[in-house]
């Protein structure tokens, strides 16, 4: 079987321990905010984009800081299908609030798991483990 990669970049937003979690339109799990870069498209230009596209909020690209890469099979996608994620912390302005794609967004934290992908879950867990949540 030829595993087949998917790059996502994705924001690390913690409030009060809990994480800012957003859910696309049909989809039934949520996911940390941010996307797939275009062609030719940095990590920082990539996250500038999908926060203001998703949240309606500005990322300042000189806050971007890399936390983790991590990876699991792409939930809803045929086997062999994977989600390499980087993940970033960076500054935010504005409120976030539910746009373009995104139905729904909300502060999620570990009593969440069956709301989250099992790469949302790994990535909990991680942020658990480093004192950043409950």
């Amino acid at each position: 079987m030829t595993r087949i990669d998917i790059t996502k970049l994705a924001l690390l937003i913690i409030q009060d321990r809990k994480v800012l979690m957003n859910r696309t339109r049909g989809k039934d799990k949520f996911y940390f905010p941010g996307g797939r870069p275009n062609e030719g498209e940095s990590h920082e230009e990539t996250l500038v984009r999908e926060i203001q596209e998703e949240l309606s909020c500005t990322v300042d690209p000189r806050t971007m800081e890399f936390v983790y890469k991590m990876e699991a099979p792409a939930h809803g996608r045929p086997e062999g299908t994977f989600v390499v994620s980087h993940y970033y912390f960076a500054h935010m302005e504005g409120e976030p609030v539910a746009s373009s794609e995104v139905e729904e967004i909300s502060w999620l934290g570990t009593e969440d798991y069956d709301r989250l992908t099992d790469l949302g879950i790994k990535v909990f867990d991680k942020l658990r483990m480093d004192g950043l949540i409950d």
